[in-house]
């Protein structure tokens, strides 16, 4: 089997429920990504392209030890969908930038 990268910048919109499950709704059209190096740094942009786009819906559950648990589908076009789900508790912590934060 031939292995496939591939990168997608997803951007839609999030709701808490009443008892405190996150969803979300995001999609990613299709897209090309460009990364260039050069005695500068590094340059990297993002543009959409012409075809169908990717779904991301997921649900969260956070803990108040700071854990979460999470599930959800992402579907690709008519290409098809992968389902998921995390594989014990996730943990959430600080991230290198301000406002923002790491998922583990």
């Amino acid at each position: 089997m031939r292995e496939v990268v591939f990168a997608l910048e997803f951007r839609g919109r999030a709701r808490v429920d009443p008892d405190g499950t996150r969803r979300a709704r995001t999609d990613a059209p299709s897209q090309a990504w460009r990364t260039v190096l050069d005695a500068d740094g590094v340059h990297a942009d993002r543009r959409p392209l012409e075809g169908e786009a990717a779904v991301l819906e997921s649900r969260v559950e956070r803990f108040g030890d700071g854990t979460f648990v999470e599930d959800g589908t992402i579907t690709y076009g008519r290409a098809g969908h992968v389902a998921f789900e995390t594989v014990g508790r996730g943990t959430v912590g600080p991230a290198p930038l301000p406002a923002a934060r790491l998922v583990r």
